[in-house]
């Protein structure tokens, strides 16, 4: 058997491991997929990358079938990592292990742009993957290392493994991931009190941060990860903020003023938060200092901040002009400039910013009275804003660390929960099913 003849061999083989015919764009593919299962082709939207990962291998060993195990779990979270990122075409090659070096002639039969191979081998503590992603259409190695990774048992193992996912989607596409993250929010209970939760960017790993017998809500991460703030009611019926340390569980209570104080944001250098305050029939946005406690006006009938990456400029919404609309300012406050798509007849009405980690783009929902949708506009005013959400309806949404992807509590034919939507693809699917979640907040890139 010739050489043409040995490539069409291998490529009908594989072909026949690589899965099913792709899904067409829109259609939510099911996604609750165990560690450790075989998959075939998982997303098939118009991608421009289509990468292939190789089983990963379990080097020798005094403990090979532990090792092995492991490998199989770290293929698993990093497959679903990638296909999560709908950046790429993946598919998982079900080679026989010991399988000859890479042949990058039979990839390219294929129409593979990128190959993942990863080899875990026994560590002093835990274990070290090397791991190599190859690119098929220049026949060589676009980039090899070698990753650290605690025991399986650890709290930190899925992290580390999600951070190798990131790793992967950076050298290919220059851009940062957003495996390694994950979402805050609030959950009611049936006693009327509520938790502070958070969850991995995949659905895995929840867990309760806090427990409150009354309503606390809006929690957002401060920039390094480390802190979450959000509202919280007391005794009293008033709200204050509540400055939580992820790490150690040990929270603190700030109350800059008497009454509702709500909608908290952390700065981009973490060092202030912006806070709504009810006085009256009025909210005014401020600044707070938790060290000093100084508090600083910055705009009059608005709430609901959100500060630019640069901490240049703070998006929030107003009623000012009636319906509550979405507006930017720069900072310590200036003539605000309208973001959402206001008419004098119209009285749809839209609220709740979250800017971009990119800076170039301001998320929020609105139109309708019952049903809000998404809608992302230019942070520099340059496009009308699109609305990217149609089904069901949407409210609060959250930018991921990869400036692409968004957090959204929402319903899709009558499931509520908080959904993952993807800006770019418009795929979406659920992270966390119930009726009582609200405001969920993306943290920022995590571990790295």
């Amino acid at each position: 058997m010739g050489p043409p003849a040995v490539i069409a061999f291998a490529a009908a083989t594989l072909l026949a491991f690589c899965g099913a015919p792709p899904r067409l764009l829109g259609q939510e593919a099911p996604l609750a997929v165990a560690e450790g299962v075989e998959l075939g082709l998982l997303y098939g939207a118009p991608l421009t990358r289509s990468l292939v990962v190789r089983p990963f291998v379990a080097t020798d060993s005094s403990d090979e079938r532990a090792l092995e195990t492991e490998a199989g779990r770290v293929e698993a979270i990093i497959l679903r990592d990638l296909d999560l990122s709908d950046r790429f075409l993946v598919r998982r090659a079900l080679e026989v292990h010991g399988a000859p070096p890479l042949d990058y002639s039979v990839w390219d039969v294929l129409g593979v742009d990128f190959v993942v191979s990863g080899f875990l081998e026994a560590g002093q503590e835990g274990s070290n993957l090397r791991l190599g992603v190859y690119d098929v259409v220049f026949g060589a190695p676009l980039q090899v290392a070698v990753f650290p990774l605690p025991p399986s048992s650890s709290a930190s193992f899925r992290l580390a493994v999600h951070l190798v996912s990131d790793a992967i989607v950076t050298w290919i596409t220059k851009e940062p991931g957003m495996a390694a993250s994950r979402i805050v929010f609030a959950r009611a209970r049936g006693d009327r009190g509520y938790d502070i939760v958070s969850v991995d960017s995949d659905g895995e790993g929840e867990g309760r941060l806090a427990r409150h017998a009354g309503i606390a809500l809006s929690p957002t991460w401060s920039p390094g990860g480390a802190r979450i703030a959000y509202t919280a009611m007391t005794e009293e019926a008033t709200y204050d903020i509540v400055e939580l340390d992820v790490g150690d569980g040990r929270s603190r209570t700030f109350a800059p003023r008497r009454g509702l104080v709500m909608t908290p944001a952390w700065s981009s250098d973490g060092s202030r938060l912006a806070v709504a305050i009810s006085e009256g029939s009025r909210e005014d946005l401020h600044e707070f200092d938790p060290v000093s406690g100084l508090l600083r006006l910055v705009e009059r009938s608005a709430m609901e901040p959100s500060y630019a990456p640069d901490g240049l400029r703070l998006a929030f919404s107003s009623d000012r002009l009636g319906p509550s609309q979405v507006w930017v300012t720069v900072l310590p406050g200036s003539d605000p400039v309208l973001v959402s798509p206001w008419e004098a007849r119209n009285r749809s009405s839209y609220h709740a910013p979250d800017w971009s980690p990119d800076g170039r783009s301001i998320a929020f929902h609105g139109g309708g009275v019952l049903h809000f949708q998404i809608l992302v506009a230019d942070a520099n005013g340059r496009r009308e804003p699109r609305q990217i959400t149609w089904e069901g309806w949407s409210e609060s949404p959250s930018w991921a660390p990869d400036a692409r992807h968004l957090v959204v509590h929402g319903s899709r034919e009558g499931r509520d929960g908080l959904y993952v939507l993807d800006a770019v693809t418009g795929r979406t699917r659920l992270l966390v099913a119930g009726s009582g979640v609200r405001t969920p907040d993306w943290s920022p890139g995590l571990g790295g």
